[in-house]
């Protein structure tokens, strides 16, 4: 690529590895034009390898002001020309990125704000300075088509810039090669929970809701580990479930979670969910979550209840176990919301999607 045409500029809080494949996709149509600014931080297991990536550039840490106030080091030198596109990830929380937008637009470049339009964790005062900060940039990127519809709707009715959304999802395609086919006859009575054991997950209340006697015979099997890691290990010790629960601990590795995906029948998250849900779906294993969508990540929008799963009272380990009761005892449905859970990843949330959204969203300001 000559270097005269305009670079697609990102800049982003950190790099986990579930964002590499789809940084790697728009890499492919981009070439050198794509630039991926970020910080370098300990995300656990989901920490990514990114020193052989072209496009992936290393910048500052990430520096506390305040609390709830940050600063990305160094992110004010990004180098900014006339014709180039910069694409900001939308936290209202990071002064650095709210000015170096600021700047983009005083230069001339057409900015896009990336980002949720509401989370589990949003506070209504920083929804909406949110919604103020986006004004800056000349376009927006929402992580679903839920969120683009809920803003024209509401907030954003007489917005006239370009909305779109990725759906935020998953590289699927070394799933679809290990997954096995879902026949429930065939499968115990066996649930997957992976995410980050942490008090987000509401993990207590699906251990809480194996006690109850009509799920004696169920078993559990977490993937993952986190601030509540050790709390949930003491709580199954002291409730005598842990014949019952196995604790994998935290990977990435596709074929071990495959090992366990492959045999379980369903999916629980009794928290807040997010990308985890769009893991297990992918799988093909029908989901149970709350029933407070505002209480969840953007990727609940994947989640269709009464089709790809079932929803339970939030916080009720009671109706959480009527729910498990009612969705394992149902072969039948549970095939119909496996295959549905499959159209719904394979087809809209995935990385493959995410990189053609992406695109279109950027080509529409691209002069080259």
């Amino acid at each position: 690529m000559q270097t005269s045409k305009n670079n697609i500029i990102v800049i982003q809080p950190a790099l986990p590895a579930y964002r590499i494949n789809f940084f790697d996709k728009l890499y492919e149509k981009l070439d050198e034009r794509l630039k991926v600014y970020y910080s370098n931080s300990d995300l656990g297991i989901l920490t990514s390898e990114k020193s052989k990536k072209k496009w992936a550039l290393e910048i500052g840490k990430m520096q506390t002001i305040i609390p709830g106030v940050f600063w990305q080091k160094d992110a004010l030198t990004i180098q900014l020309r006339k014709n180039d596109i910069l694409i900001v990830s939308g936290d209202a929380r990071c002064i650095s990125t709210i000015l170096l937008l600021v700047r983009a637009r005083i230069i001339g470049l057409k900015t896009i704000w990336w980002g949720q339009l509401w989370s589990a964790s949003t506070k209504k005062h920083r929804f909406f300075i949110r919604l103020l900060l986006m004004k800056l940039a000349h376009s927006i990127i929402f992580y679903t088509d839920k969120e683009v519809a809920q803003y024209l709707n509401s907030y954003g009715n007489k917005d006239a810039r370009p909305i779109n959304a990725l759906n935020n999802g998953i590289d699927i395609k070394p799933i679809k090669e290990i997954r096995l086919k879902y026949e429930s006859k065939n499968r115990d009575k066996e649930i997957l929970f992976i995410g980050r054991v942490t008090a987000k997950s509401n993990l207590k209340i699906l251990i809480d809701a194996l006690t109850e006697p009509a799920l004696n015979n169920t078993k559990l099997h977490i993937i993952g580990e986190g601030s509540e890691s050790e709390n949930i290990k003491q709580l199954i010790i002291k409730l005598n479930l842990s014949d019952r629960i196995f604790w994998h601990g935290a990977t990435t590795d596709e074929h071990n979670i495959a090992s366990i995906a492959n045999k379980c029948s369903i999916f629980v998250y009794p928290g807040s969910v997010g990308l985890s849900l769009i893991h297990g779906m992918a799988y093909g294993l029908p989901a149970v979550v709350h029933n407070d969508t505002t209480k969840h990540m953007p990727e609940i929008s994947a989640f269709i209840d009464g089709l790809t799963g079932m929803s339970f009272i939030k916080d009720s380990h009671l109706d959480l176990a009527k729910t498990l009761k009612l969705i394992l005892f149902n072969e039948k449905k549970l095939n119909d919301m496996s295959d549905k859970s499959i159209n719904q990843v394979d087809n809209f949330f995935n990385t493959d999607q995410m990189a053609n959204r992406f695109l279109n969203s950027v080509l529409h300001f691209d002069k080259n």
